[in-house]
């Protein structure tokens, strides 16, 4: 019912629009807007031939919606969920971290050969 304070929807249902519709419509806008933003970003890093940064964006974007899935279905981690994102977070820029320093060790080695 977050819709129904923003429009009055008594007007579109004759139209036979649901609430459903309105957050399918709201969604979609979504997704077409972060995709417009996201787009020159990943030409860039393809033109740059950043393949790992993309691997790691990829990877962080399905552990966060793997997280959200997991807790979305077994209701008794609902009260973890603060605490899982939290966790994941963590995890991810640790693992960024750690991803840095290795190829930053490979290139300083391949500089000394």
């Amino acid at each position: 019912m977050f819709i129904g304070s923003w429009i009055n929807l008594s007007r579109l249902t004759p139209l036979g629009i649901k609430e459903e519709h309105i957050y399918f419509l709201i969604i979609a806008i979504g997704i077409i807007i972060s995709y417009v933003f996201v787009q020159p970003f990943i030409k860039w890093f393809v033109a740059n031939r950043s393949a790992k940064l993309l691997s790691y964006i990829i990877s962080s974007l399905l552990v966060i919606v793997s997280c959200f899935v997991v807790v979305l279905f077994i209701g008794d981690l609902h009260h973890l969920r603060i605490n899982l994102l939290k966790i994941t977070l963590q995890t991810l820029a640790v693992f960024g971290v750690v991803l840095i320093l290795f190829y930053s060790y490979r290139r300083f080695i391949k500089k000394i050969n």
